[in-house]
């Protein structure tokens, strides 16, 4: 697992986001420790001036990371060789200075994760800001544009299962607390070349 912080910038290389603060690929996820992956959060908050949000976001971090961590497990034991799938966190759009919660990066699809902790409806505020988050990759992510871009919601306070619903951006996966895996393998089932 790479971590960022002001002083050690997360690796280069084709595989990389740089301005994750947390980067790592999805079997290294697996393993790691979910405490493990807040202190950098933490420290990648308190860095860019939200130090008055800390507790608030770091609660928010770990139910994050939870669900993201049981999607991780069901995609790795269905997808076994989805290992080498990157996973930046709170990943910095070039030139916006916006974080995208959650960025799956597959060889040809981009999926780009918004989580609304403790959010019972899917607002469209909250859809247009994953939507954005999306074509702001195509637009400000040169590495981006050779990829299809999937928004996905989530509403953490909802287990409803997830739906596509239309967008500017494509379709924007709806996802309640515990459909993230099954939002991602249907979202990505067409693209995936698996050997």
């Amino acid at each position: 697992m790479r971590t960022r912080s002001p002083d050690n910038a997360a690796g280069a290389g084709p595989a990389s986001y740089p301005g994750a603060w947390v980067q790592t690929r999805l079997r290294v996820f697996n393993r790691t420790k979910l405490l493990e992956m807040l202190g950098p959060l933490a420290i990648g908050a308190a860095s860019a001036g939200f130090k008055r949000q800390f507790l608030d976001q770091t609660t928010a971090w770990q139910i994050e990371l939870e669900i993201v961590e049981h999607a991780v497990q069901e995609v790795l034991r269905q997808i076994p060789t989805g290992g080498d799938l990157m996973l930046p966190v709170e990943y910095t759009i070039p030139r916006r200075q916006r974080c995208i919660d959650t960025v799956l990066l597959s060889p040809r699809m981009i999926g780009a994760m918004e989580f609304k902790s403790g959010a019972t409806a899917f607002e469209r505020t909250d859809r247009w800001q994953v939507e954005d988050y999306a074509l702001d990759l195509q637009d400000f992510h040169g590495g981006s544009r050779a990829h299809v871009l999937v928004p996905f919601l989530m509403a953490t306070g909802t287990g409803s299962a997830p739906v596509a619903a239309p967008s500017p951006a494509g379709f924007v996966r709806l996802v309640g607390r515990t459909g993230l895996a099954e939002a991602i393998l249907l979202a990505f089932a067409s693209l995936w070349r698996w050997r």
